[in-house]
């Protein structure tokens, strides 16, 4: 019998404390791996407190693979000296509230600048975690976070899938296919963000600028490689890797033959279950699963156009 991870694969890669540095040989077992969809979620703003990341404020600079931090502020202030003296001294009695405030949006600004540790690690900074989150109505559709009675009523009830109606299975079929597709389009769109890397050789994924130098690649030839990756620019389908069936137009029509392969369409896994249980056949699949092709029977392969 299949299991979830049959009909939904999930790659996994190594987590990143800080995403500018990289994985070397030595580290692959001390540096944890989890899914590649929730590291890159990680990256992007998601908080897990069993996976603590760095999260910067300050510009840095790179000389090659040199990172610089720039984590002091511009210049320090002295206290028996005050900066701003000259500056207030020189403006006129009329304008000494617009100084006053010049001062202190100054300072404020100088103070952003100092570099103090946060909870994320002892080189982060402190982070107001609301700029780093998406907001969800422009991130994504607005249907997506709407609560669904059907769908609780069944969950609170723990009702098995046999138990159900045909209409509560096709609308399960319905909302599971609709949170598919959603999860593809916002991993679409942080990947435009966010650099995620794949070997050329292996289905090994990387979430980062540049891939690790984990030497686990076992593909073809891989003793010229020494084990290493050959990394390059990931797609969709590198970090969600479909696994694509057979589309069967008849459940009660007999077993798919071998002669007729060519006349029978293809779709990915999850797709193909959904619509089996009645969910709306996607456009952007329906030419994948060739639903315009009549299947004709195994003796009029021969006489078929």
């Amino acid at each position: 019998m299949a299991k979830p991870s049959d009909v939904f694969p999930s790659l996994d890669a190594y987590h990143l404390y800080d995403r500018l540095k990289t994985v070397y040989h030595a580290e692959r077992f001390s540096v944890p791996r989890l899914p590649a969809l929730v590291e890159l979620c990680i990256q992007a703003g998601v908080e897990l407190p069993e996976y603590p990341t760095l999260r910067r404020k300050y510009p840095i600079k790179a000389i090659g693979k040199r990172i610089i931090e720039e984590n002091t502020a511009l210049f320090e202030f002295n206290d028996e000296v005050d900066p701003f003296a000259d500056i207030v001294a020189e403006t006129s009695s009329d304008s000494d509230t617009q100084s006053e405030d010049n001062y202190s949006s100054a300072d404020s600004e100088l103070d952003f600048l100092d570099g103090e540790e946060s909870e994320a690690g002892p080189h982060g900074h402190d982070v107001d975690i609301d700029t780093l989150h998406y907001n969800g109505s422009d991130f994504l559709d607005e249907n997506i976070f709407i609560e669904d009675s059907v769908l609780s009523s069944i969950f609170d009830a723990n009702r098995e899938m046999s138990s159900l109606s045909s209409e509560e299975v096709a609308h399960v079929a319905q909302v599971t296919l609709d949170s598919w597709q959603s999860m593809r389009e916002g991993v679409r769109r942080l990947m435009s963000k966010y650099s995620v890397r794949v070997c050329g050789y292996c289905p090994e994924v990387h979430i980062g600028p540049r891939g690790h130098k984990v030497k686990i690649c076992g593909a073809f030839k891989h003793q010229w490689r020494a084990g290493q990756h050959g990394w390059q620019k990931a797609t969709l389908e590198d970090l969600i890797p479909p696994k694509y069936v057979w589309h069967v137009q008849n459940l009660n029509a007999p077993l798919l033959h071998n002669q007729l392969r060519r006349y029978y369409g293809q779709a990915p896994a999850v797709v193909e279950l959904c619509v089996q249980a009645g969910a709306m056949i996607p456009e952007e699949f329906k030419p994948m699963m060739r639903l315009d092709i009549v299947v004709p029977d195994v003796d009029e392969i021969y006489h078929a156009v």
